[in-house]
């Protein structure tokens, strides 16, 4: 029987945009990474346990993004569906949900 190496993807968000490239955000059981569009190989990746906090751009702004705060930097991701600026918030604020569900699980652990 083969051991399992793959995580478990539990969301994915396409059309997320990390410092002007379009990439694809992935959800898994443990952390949060993105890869850029055309890689096979992720460039951005922190564990849940790794996220101080994070917050979302205000309704005003033209941009639709989720800041990741990490203890050593953040990273923006920007939401860029093209089915327009509703999607792009709908698609944040799963993603925003997701973080807010997942890190204080592995808060958690460490913790015990």
């Amino acid at each position: 029987m083969a051991s399992k190496t793959s995580e478990d993807v539990i969301k994915v968000f396409e059309n997320v945009r990390v410092k002007k490239v379009d990439g694809t955000l992935y959800f898994m059981s443990e952390r949060i990474a993105w890869m850029p569009n055309g890689k096979n190989q992720f460039t951005i990746s922190h564990h849940f346990s790794e996220i101080k906090s994070y917050k979302v751009s205000s309704a005003t702004k033209a941009k639709v993004q989720l800041q990741i705060i990490l203890s050593d930097g953040n990273d923006i991701f920007q939401f860029t569906n093209p089915a327009g600026v509703a999607r792009q918030t709908e698609d944040r604020n799963a993603a925003q949900k997701l973080v807010a569900e997942m890190t204080p699980l592995f808060k958690k652990k460490i913790s015990k």
